[in-house]
């Protein structure tokens, strides 16, 4: 499979899924339950774009957190 980086930065994609993820929690005070599947749905992306990133050598430098 060709490299995609020049269409998506998926560093950049995985920062967008956390940002996303907290304003769900964050604008619902509770999880609903519409809420809940959202955050389940980016949660599965978020991981799949990592195991993508860590697949493709692109190993985290020491100094680099993913979450």
């Amino acid at each position: 499979m060709k490299n995609l980086e020049p269409y998506i930065n998926i560093r950049e994609e995985m920062e967008m899924i956390k940002e996303k993820q907290q304003d769900l929690v964050l604008s619902a005070g509770k999880i609903t339950n519409e809420a809940g599947r959202e955050a389940w749905r980016l949660q599965i992306v978020w991981e799949y774009l990592r195991d993508k990133l860590l697949l493709d050598n692109e190993t985290p430098s020491k100094n680099e957190y993913l979450n």
